[in-house]
């Protein structure tokens, strides 16, 4: 870091077991509150990697509030994820979307099985910061799994919903179609929330409708 308290660049340079990690920017403060611009992050394992498609900045207002104008963040080999909107002091108001990234992605964190196909998928956050509500979907096609206990599935299609009351309930669900050979749906529900002892339903229905050969 270079400059004074009340501004200066930093930089951030590490080598993770996952991803080596690179980003610079600057920090600064004023009589409205602080911002920290973003000029370069990247997360990168060799062929893959996530980095900020354009500079983009943090807000950080004297209220206490966290707003982010717009990030945008480009993947590789392809897709886009953009994360935009306002956290507090109160409210919130967040959205997150993922276009076309690929599924090989996951590979970064977990090498095995390497994956391929492509993600999309939205989430929400809105309401009083005491008591959020969220509403995503995630949507994938093409999904392979590279295994020999894999070898001659079709491709499959996922689709994942979940939501989270302002009261703190929780429900999901997901439906998974593997061309002819399976069909599974789940379902979930915590009304009371996620916790150790809290009650949960929860259903599974589906029937593989072919043999693999």
């Amino acid at each position: 870091m270079k400059g004074t308290d009340a501004a200066f660049d930093w930089n951030i340079r590490a080598g993770l077991p996952q991803a080596n990690v690179e980003g610079r920017g600057r920090f600064s403060r004023n009589d409205e509150g602080m911002r920290v611009d973003i000029a370069v992050l990247e997360a990168a394992q060799g062929e893959m990697g996530i980095r900020l498609a354009a500079p983009g900045a943090i807000l950080l207002p004297n209220s206490g509030a966290v707003e982010i104008p717009g990030l945008r963040l480009a993947a590789r080999p392809a897709g886009n994820l953009t994360v935009s909107g306002r956290w507090g002091p109160e409210r919130a108001d967040i959205r997150v979307a993922l276009a076309a990234l690929p599924a090989s992605l996951v590979n970064m964190f977990a090498p095995e099985p390497r994956l391929s196909g492509t993600v999309v998928g939205e989430a929400r956050i809105t309401g009083p910061t005491s008591a959020p509500e969220v509403n995503a979907t995630l949507n994938g096609t093409g999904l392979r799994a590279e295994a020999p206990w894999s070898r001659g599935w079709p491709a499959a299609t996922l689709r994942v919903e979940a939501q989270r009351a302002g009261n703190g309930a929780v429900r999901a669900s997901a439906a998974l179609r593997m061309g002819s050979m399976v069909t599974l749906d789940a379902r979930a529900e915590l009304p009371q929330g996620p916790g150790a002892e809290a009650p949960l339903s929860a259903s599974l229905s589906g029937r593989p409708t072919s043999s693999r050969c």
